[in-house]
């Protein structure tokens, strides 16, 4: 094992003390592994300042980076809302469309008639209704 010889400053200790591994320090203090002198210490706390203050740093950019993509995702929320209220109209306009189609089938079957309405002019209208258009309803 080796002897202690100061741990930042080893040029500020002198001499040994009492047979035990510790330095006596410049800064007036006894300094050792267990117990440093008030100039190591210094030293140890400023390193521990510096780290910290890296750590720091580093959880601000991380909030940044989280609070970047927290935006994009309220955005992607906006949007998949705004699209799904799209989505909801277009099935309002086909089920409403497809209501009045019932009512004009169910009277022209009750009065004894052929339903009116062509096949080409129901998938017409209903692809209407889906792109956003009214029906000829």
């Amino acid at each position: 094992m080796s002897k202690w010889t100061g741990l930042h400053n080893p040029e500020r200790h002198g001499q040994e003390g009492q047979g035990r591994a510790r330095l006596w320090c410049e800064c007036g203090s006894w300094c050792s592994e267990d117990a440093l002198c008030d100039c190591c210490e210094l030293v140890e706390l400023r390193a521990e300042v510096e780290r910290l203050t890296a750590e720091v740093e580093a959880l601000r950019n991380s909030l940044g980076h989280c609070a970047a993509e927290n935006a994009t995702l309220r955005e992607n929320d906006v949007l998949w809302r705004s699209r799904m209220k799209t989505a909801e109209a277009q099935v309002q306009r086909v089920r409403d469309m497809c209501t009045g189609y019932e009512r004009t089938v169910f009277a022209a079957v009750s009065a004894g008639y052929v339903a009116s309405a062509p096949v080409a002019s129901v998938a017409n209208d209903l692809r209407r209704a889906l792109d956003g258009g009214e029906s000829d309803e």
